[in-house]
């Protein structure tokens, strides 16, 4: 995690949740929340486009994980 720059490096079978407590400890918010966040993967997030519906509400999902 890089909370000076927003930005955490993760591989693909990191799971969601990790994500969360990860980013909730620097006072940041990982805001995809899927149901499933304590076994589905940041992978297979990614590749279903699924973000529970605070990512669903924001949009956020393909946004915040696009690289330019």
């Amino acid at each position: 995690m890089y909370p000076n720059n927003l930005i955490p490096i993760v591989s693909p079978g990191v799971i969601t949740a990790d994500i969360h407590k990860e980013a909730e400890k620097h006072g940041l918010m990982y805001p995809p929340d899927p149901s499933s966040s304590s076994v589905c993967t940041i992978g297979g997030n990614l590749a279903e486009n699924s973000g529970g519906s605070p990512a669903e509400r924001e949009r956020l999902e393909r946004k915040i994980n696009r690289q330019d």
